[in-house]
């Protein structure tokens, strides 16, 4: 059937746009000069208006004697904004917008695409439509394309300028069920606008949050004929910015939404109601059910193709050698190459759902206990059961099942190789898929490991006043798989550097030696270093001063300041961070002053102490901050601020050492 669907779509034509049609008007140009940085406080830009629009249509298409019905789906989107500075252009300055041919060269999806900029005085600069390129960025066995990418660079944009880009994208025969838009931004947006037009003949849900806000769409009726039908209008104003912060709640979860699904009406008259079990079928016949992984492929995963002994450590052992055969691509879809799983064996390079399809389909011929699931986790942002839609989901896991015990599989790239359940997936609810039934399971709440960083430097104060470092850094947890999402695709030089950049930036002026253990292997990252410490030592009279430095508290603390918090503080679990400092010093100093112990209690659980105490030859001091709950609401982020100040004031004192 697939063969002559293709052959019919060779005939259909795509949306082609010159680069001078723009859709809206440039704003005027004194109303833009109003728009300034001091009007939009802690903003790198503003965006005058953020339209989108989604246009289902059903064509008619004749080919060789045969009549075939599809849908046409097309998307638009409108950006007019004003950068103030050179990270708004940084942000609006480039594009770059991926899609999937699902049919490759046999019909290609349309895309067309134009941007200018507005200067202050009221000059237009059209971007040349030969500045757009638009390449291949996956391809199947046979040389078809599977998904384009394109990027362009708006040319001449300067802080003070507007620039607009538009872009349009049409998928023929698209399955296009459900949708879901987002009204807000990283910036302030000023009117943001969504257009859905369904047939007539079609049936919608439409579901908004929150609902109060966001209210209900006005609808017109664009056309009594089937193909055109009503359009679904919703305009909002003046929305806050939603600034990027560290450990707070995701995008998706605080922007206002839409979300919209059809029950599109079939020529016999019959009504289909999409729900979840309805899009779950669809999607295990068309992805999970079709195809298999072929018994030479498993025997170069290093194992037997017979069924061998099932438990969870085999599960493990396979998880790993997929992840040790094949290169987890950057970015994941919710598709796996069901048809053109070879070629992922092949090439060597998959995404998270092609391993996730092939661990399933052998554990399947295993005849073990699996099913596959969508994946959406708290860096994502929650799903929203009463919206049955795939938009939700990047990718898809594996639930196995022995005995008593589950696991749910994930190969993201943060995980380990070594499989442990990322923090990421603790209490996570997930929709399992089976046949033409989703279920929705809640994850367990106890993750694979406790999120911990430690920290513990070996100081020796020599005969010159200098100090040398033996430094030890380790975590686990979720900072471990922030880690090594971070440093995936790094290697050799390249990696050494940048570990060696996270000791110097604060702990070591140089690196003398560096050992680490395998990063994407572990649960646990640890790194050893050995060089000069940025820690300083100035004699006066008799007496030496010691300050040591640190990198996970100073790190951390610098990490999620801000002026003016504007979100919740999150932990996706519950945290700890340690760091030790053992001093040496040499026989002719003995210590004089050295910081006291100290505890400060901080908001919502919030702890941290500090204990000093003599050792050997010198003196031990320990640092420890606990995090028991996840959420610190943003009114007492000025409190948790405060107390890691007053950790870090204790822990960094000087420490005094007098001649003996």
């Amino acid at each position: 059937m697939k063969t002559v669907i293709l052959a019919l779509l060779a005939l259909s034509s795509y949306v082609h746009c010159r680069a001078e049609d723009f859709l809206r008007n440039l704003p005027d140009v004194k109303f833009c000069a109003q728009l300034t940085p001091e009007k939009f406080s802690n903003s790198d830009a503003v965006i005058i208006l953020k339209e989108q629009s989604l246009s289902i249509n059903a064509a008619d298409i004749s080919w060789r004697g045969v009549d075939f019905r599809g849908v046409t789906m097309t998307r638009t989107n409108v950006l007019l904004v004003k950068v103030f500075n050179n990270s708004g252009i940084r942000r609006f300055g480039s594009f770059e917008y991926e899609y999937t041919e699902r049919f490759g060269d046999e019909i290609r999806a349309g895309f067309a695409c134009r941007a200018r900029v507005q200067k202050p005085d009221g000059e237009v600069v059209a971007m040349p439509g030969s500045d757009v390129r638009l390449i291949v960025s996956e391809q199947n066995s046979d040389g078809e394309p599977v998904a384009r990418k394109a990027v362009f660079k708006v040319p001449n944009l300067s802080p003070g300028d507007v620039v607009q880009i538009e872009y349009t994208l049409t998928e023929p025969l698209a399955r296009a069920l459900s949708g879901i838009f987002y009204y807000n931004d990283r910036v302030p947006v000023l009117f943001s606008n969504l257009a859905i037009t369904l047939p007539m003949d079609d049936e919608i849900n439409v579901y908004s949050f929150p609902a109060d806000r966001v209210g209900e769409p006005r609808i017109s009726q664009v056309s009594k004929s089937y193909g055109a039908g009503q359009t679904y209008f919703w305009s909002l104003k003046s929305l806050n910015r939603i600034p990027k912060e560290a450990y707070t709640y995701a995008f998706d979860d605080m922007s206002l939404m839409t979300a919209f699904v059809v029950n599109p009406r079939a020529e016999n008259g019959y009504r289909r109601t999409t729900d979840w079990n309805f899009i779950a079928g669809e999607f295990c016949a068309d992805y999970i059910d079709a195809g298999r992984v072929k018994g030479k492929r498993i025997v170069e995963l290093g194992f037997q193709e017979d069924r061998p002994p099932l438990s969870m450590r085999l599960a493990d052992s396979l998880y790993a050698a997929l992840r040790h055969s094949i290169a987890l691509k950057p970015v994941n879809s919710l598709y796996p190459l069901t048809e053109d799983i070879d070629e992922v064996f092949t090439k060597k390079r998959g995404d998270a759902s092609d391993l996730s399809y092939i661990f399933y389909k052998i554990l399947h011929e295993w005849k073990a206990d699996v099913r596959v699931a969508w994946i959406r986790d708290k860096r994502e942002g929650s799903y929203e059961p009463s919206v049955p839609s795939v938009w939700w989901f990047d990718r898809i896991g594996v639930l196995v099942k022995v005995g008593n015990e589950e696991k749910m599989y994930d190969f993201d790239r943060s995980v380990p190789a070594r499989y442990q359940t990322p923090s990421y997936l603790k209490s996570v609810t997930v929709p399992l898929l089976g046949g033409k039934v989703c279920e929705h399971r809640t994850l367990p709440g106890a993750s694979g490991g406790e999120s911990r960083i430690r920290e513990g430097h070996d100081f020796t104060l020599t005969e010159k006043g200098e100090l040398d470092d033996s430094l030890v850094y380790s975590c686990s947890g979720s900072p471990a798989e922030e880690y090594r999402h971070d440093m995936f695709d790094l290697r050799g030089t390249e990696l050494q550097d940048h570990l060696k950049s996270l000791a110097t930036a604060r702990c070591l002026t140089s690196v003398d030696a560096l050992v680490s253990s395998p990063l994407l292997d572990d649960p646990e990252i640890r790194l050893t270093y050995n060089g000069r410490s940025r820690g300083t030592v100035a004699a006066v009279d008799a007496f030496l001063t010691v300050k040591l430095p640190n990198e996970a508290l100073r790190g951390f603390r610098e990490g999620i300041f801000s002026v003016a918090r504007t979100n919740d503080f999150v932990l996706v679990d519950p945290l700890t961070i340690t760091v030790t400092w053992r001093l040496h010093v040499p026989r002719a100093y003995a210590i004089h002053a050295a910081p006291s112990d100290t505890t400060i209690r901080g908001p919502k659980g919030m702890s941290a102490t500090v204990r000093c105490s003599p050792a050997g030859d010198g003196l031990r001091m320990e640092a420890e901050l606990k995090f028991t709950e996840g959420v610190i609401p943003a009114d007492n982020f000025p409190r948790l601020i405060g107390a890691l100040d007053g950790l870090l004031s204790s822990c960094e004192r000087v420490i005094i050492l007098a001649k003996k």
